[in-house]
C-alpha cells in the first residue's frame, strides 16, 4: 500500500521523524495523524460534544458513579478506549507489514549473531 507514491511504512517513519523535529507541514492524511500523535510534547486538548441526549449524559452519569469517577473522567476513559485499535486493526497492520516482507527461506539470526561472537 502507498500514500503518495511512498510505501506506506516509510511514510509513518517520515511523520514521526518530522514530528520528533517539530516539523509537520506538507503532510496530510494519515501522515499528519501520526506526526501530531508522535510528537515529543503532547499537548491536552478539549472537544465539546452539543447537543447530547439528556437520557445519555444521564447513564453516562450513572456509569462515573459505578466506577467511582467524575463524570469528566469516565469520559476521557471512554473516549481513550475508543481510540485505542481493536484486535482487528491490529491484524491488519501485521498482514500489512507481513506483506511487505519478501517470500522465500531467511537467513537464521541465531546463525548470524553465532558467526559475529566467533571474530
Amino acid at each position: 500500500m502507498h500514500e503518495n507514491g511512498v510505501p506506506v511504512v516509510a511514510a509513518e517513519r517520515r511523520a514521526a521523524e518530522q514530528a520528533a523535529s517539530g516539523k509537520t507541514g506538507g503532510l496530510h492524511g494519515r501522515g499528519a495523524v501520526l506526526a501530531s500523535l508522535l510528537a515529543k510534547e503532547t499537548a491536552m486538548a478539549q472537544v465539546i460534544i452539543r447537543n447530547l441526549d439528556a437520557a445519555v449524559v444521564a447513564l453516562l452519569k450513572v456509569r462515573a458513579a459505578i466506577h467511582g469517577k467524575s463524570l469528566e473522567q469516565e469520559l476521557r476513559d471512554v473516549v481513550a478506549a475508543a481510540a485505542r485499535p481493536d484486535r482487528d486493526d491490529l491484524l491488519a497492520t501485521v498482514d500489512r507489514i507481513r506483506a511487505m516482507t519478501p517470500a522465500g527461506k531467511h537467513t537464521d539470526s541465531v546463525e548470524l549473531l553465532r558467526k559475529d561472537r566467533g571474530r
